[in-house]
C-alpha cells in the first residue's frame, strides 16, 4: 500500500472517532427536546408571552328569598246548625228519597269562602239511617247535611254540645267518621284519646281551636270512665291546662263554649269572669253557643292584647220561630256570623284588629216545590236583602234586634 493511501485511511479513522465522541457527549448532557411549532404558529423568540387567562366561573344565582306569608288572618264563626222536623222535610226529595240541605247556604256561601278559616257548631249527629232520622229531643240527621256544610265553604265543625250523645257512643263515632270522610276538620269530640283540640297550620303559624260543652242532657252515664276523653266537658282547670299546652305550639287560641241558659238574652253573671280567666291563661277568642239567641259581645285587654268574647251567636239554621211557645221566641230566629281580622307581625304574633258582626235570619217559606229554608246574611241593612218583600222586611227587623247589643270593635 502506498504512503498516500495510508495517510487517507488514518485521517478517516480519526474523523470517525471524533464524531462518535461528540455523540456520546451530547447524550451525557441530557438536553431537552426543542418544541416543534405547529404549522400555523410563527416563532418569535423576542416576544413576551401573553399571560394565560382562565374564564371566571359564572356566579350562581342567589337563592330566591322565601315568599313572605300573609300578614292577616280572618276567622268566620257561626252558631248552631240544627235540623228540626221541618228542616228535614224541606231537605227531602220525596220522589227519590234523597236529602239535600245545600239550599240553606246559597246566600251565605260567598261570605264563608272569603274567610281564611270558617267554623260552626254542628248541633246534631249523623249516625246513619238505621236508627231513623229524628229531631228534638234526640237528633239524628242525614249525612247530606255535612255535604251542604262542606259545599258552603266551612273548614271545621264543633261537635261538643248537649246533643253529642243523642245516639250514644256509636253516634259520636259515626259522626266523626262522616265528617272526616268529607275532609272537614272537627273539635270537641274524639274517637281516640289524642290531643283534645284541633290545631290548624296557617302558613307555618299554629292556630288551635278548643271546644267544650257545659251540658250533655243527662247522658253523662253513657260515657264510662275509660271513654271520658270522647267529649270535652267544661271544667275550668282542664280548659286552662289545654290552653297552656296549645300555647306551646300555637300563636292563636280560639275557644268554643257551649254554655249558659237557653232562650235568655242576658249574659250569666259568672260568664265574664270565666272568660277573663281563660284569657289570662292564654285564650284569644271565646265563641259562645247554646242559648239559641244572640247575646252581647265584649273585648278585654289582657297583657296589652285585645281579646274578644261573644256569649252566644244564636241559631244559624234551625226551625226555631216566633210562634214557638217559649220566652224570647222571636229572638230564636236571629243569628250572627262573627268575622275577626288579625294582623300577623314579623314575629308571628296575632293581634286582633277588627271584630265584625254579620246578622243572619233564616227565611222559611213554602211554594209549589215544597218547603224551603234560606239563611239570609245582613251585612248592610240599607241595601235590598232579598227579592221577596216579606223576607227583605223581616231580615231587616232581625238585624235591628241583633244589633241592639252588638257593635263593631276596631283596634288601632
Amino acid at each position: 500500500m502506498s504512503k498516500k493511501y495510508t495517510i487517507v485511511i488514518r485521517f478517516l479513522i480519526i474523523i470517525s472517532l471524533f464524531l462518535t465522541s461528540c455523540s456520546s457527549l451530547l447524550d451525557r448532557l441530557d438536553l431537552p427536546d426543542s418544541p416543534v411549532p405547529e404549522a400555523s404558529q410563527t416563532l418569535n423568540p423576542t416576544r413576551t408571552p401573553l399571560p394565560v387567562t382562565t374564564p371566571s366561573p359564572t356566579p350562581e344565582s342567589p337563592s330566591p328569598e322565601p315568599s313572605p306569608g300573609p300578614t292577616t288572618f280572618t276567622l268566620l264563626a257561626a252558631g248552631d246548625i240544627m235540623a228540626h222536623a221541618d228542616n228535614l222535610r224541606a231537605a227531602l226529595d220525596v220522589s227519590s228519597g234523597e236529602y239535600d240541605f245545600s239550599e240553606n247556604y246559597i246566600y251565605v256561601s260567598d261570605i264563608i269562602n272569603e274567610a281564611d278559616f270558617s267554623i260552626a257548631n254542628l248541633e246534631t249527629v249523623t249516625a246513619g239511617s238505621a236508627s231513623g232520622y229524628t229531631s228534638y229531643p234526640l237528633f239524628n240527621t242525614p249525612v247530606e247535611i255535612l255535604d251542604a256544610i262542606k259545599g258552603a265553604g266551612f273548614d271545621a265543625l264543633v261537635t261538643a254540645n248537649n246533643h253529642s250523645l243523642d245516639r250514644g257512643i256509636e253516634g259520636v263515632l259515626l259522626t266523626l267518621d262522616e265528617i272526616e270522610a268529607r275532609s272537614l276538620l272537627h273539635t270537641g269530640t274524639y274517637s281516640e284519646p289524642e290531643t283534645n283540640y284541633l290545631t290548624y297550620d296557617y302558613f307555618g303559624h299554629g292556630i288551635s281551636i278548643l271546644a267544650y260543652t257545659q251540658h250533655l242532657n243527662g247522658n253523662e252515664p253513657l260515657l264510662e270512665d275509660s271513654k271520658k276523653y270522647m267529649i270535652n266537658v267544661m271544667n275550668l282547670e282542664s280548659i286552662i291546662s289545654d290552653i297552656e299546652k296549645a300555647r306551646t305550639h300555637s300563636s292563636l287560641i280560639i275557644v268554643y263554649l257551649h254554655w249558659g241558659n237557653e232562650y235568655t238574652r242576658d249574659t250569666e253573671t259568672w260568664q265574664p269572669s270565666y272568660a277573663k280567666t281563660l284569657f289570662e291563661a292564654g285564650a284569644d277568642v271565646i265563641l259562645g253557643t247554646h242559648p239559641h239567641v244572640v247575646r252581647p259581645a265584649e273585648t278585654m285587654v289582657i297583657e296589652d292584647k285585645n281579646k274578644y268574647v261573644i256569649y252566644s251567636m244564636g241559631n244559624y239554621i234551625s226551625n226555631f220561630i216566633r210562634t214557638d211557645h217559649r220566652d224570647n221566641a222571636i229572638y230564636t230566629e236571629d243569628g250572627v256570623m262573627v268575622k275577626l281580622t288579625f294582623e300577623i307581625d314579623s314575629s308571628g304574633s296575632f293581634d286582633l284588629s277588627l271584630a265584625e258582626h254579620i246578622p243572619t235570619w233564616p227565611y222559611k217559606y213554602e211554594d209549589e216545590d215544597g218547603l224551603h229554608y234560606e239563611i239570609i246574611p245582613i251585612p248592610d241593612p240599607d241595601v235590598r236583602l232579598h227579592e221577596n218583600d216579606y223576607a227583605d222586611d223581616q231580615a231587616r227587623k232581625s238585624y235591628n234586634r241583633t244589633m241592639e247589643t252588638l257593635r263593631t270593635f276596631k283596634f288601632e
